[in-house]
């Protein structure tokens, strides 16, 4: 899918007070490549780069009431409402085509309305769309709700740099889009883990990559609430700011 899962994203809890609403505010006019040079040698990350240039992914050769369909339950997703007639549609839609677009759409509606059967549905497309980061940033978010954020590393395949992560799918695109839906994955891993640095990192390569403002929000967000003390602030404000 083109954009990320606005509806779950937004399900997240609000942020407590800070000293920001988001990072643009402390971040001011450095970029990714800018922070990666701040950390210490042995933790800088690897570089990232991203182009428009990849032919984009053709649309499916959908019938008219097939495209009705998917419109339909795209409303349902967005609004958060529920119709087992559709979803019973859609799952049979998937079993003709297997495509990717609506696996995604089909585990972002099962994230809202059947959590429980989220995991084995995930794994199960996973299986069959391994380079799909939307499946792995809804059951990323599904990890997060349950307090349980040492999953997401596996959800990478264990690597948290986007070249490592692309040598392991080498038919994914380092599109602004794939890039931008790994790197929120990561940050939203690393600001649940403390990992100040490098959550500002991802968070600064998610901005470039053209992330939404509630996008950004939602990553600020995340990094606000775990930081409870001013000398947090003080000292990522020492680090950008050197």
């Amino acid at each position: 899918m083109s954009s990320l899962p606005e509806a779950r994203l937004q399900a997240l809890p609000q942020a407590l007070s800070g000293p920001d609403t988001h990072l643009n505010h402390m971040l001011g006019n450095l970029n990714a490549e800018m922070l990666g040079l701040r950390f210490e040698v042995a933790k800088q990350p690897m570089a990232v780069s991203w182009n428009e240039t990849v032919e984009p992914k053709l649309p499916l050769e959908l019938e008219t009431e097939e495209k009705r369909l998917v419109h339909a339950f795209a409303y349902l997703i967005t609004t958060q409402k529920k119709s087992t007639l559709r979803l019973e549609k859609m799952q049979a839609l998937y079993q003709k085509y297997q495509s990717e677009d609506l696996a995604e759409m089909l585990l972002t509606y099962t994230l809202t309305w059947h959590p429980e059967q989220a995991d084995q549905l995930g794994e199960e497309f996973l299986n069959h769309h391994p380079d799909s980061l939307g499946l792995r940033l809804n059951l990323a978010l599904l990890a997060l709700s349950r307090s349980d954020s040492d999953k997401i590393p596996d959800l990478l395949d264990g690597q948290l740099q986007w070249p490592l992560f692309q040598a392991l799918h080498p038919n994914l695109a380092s599109t602004a889009v794939n890039v931008r839906i790994f790197h929120t994955i990561a940050c939203l891993y690393h600001a649940h883990q403390q990992h100040l640095q490098e959550a500002v990192f991802c968070y600064a390569i998610c901005r470039e990559t053209n992330a939404t403002l509630q996008e950004l929000l939602t990553l600020s967000r995340a990094l606000e609430r775990q930081i409870t003390v001013s000398e947090s602030w003080d000292e990522l404000l020492d680090w950008l700011n050197p």
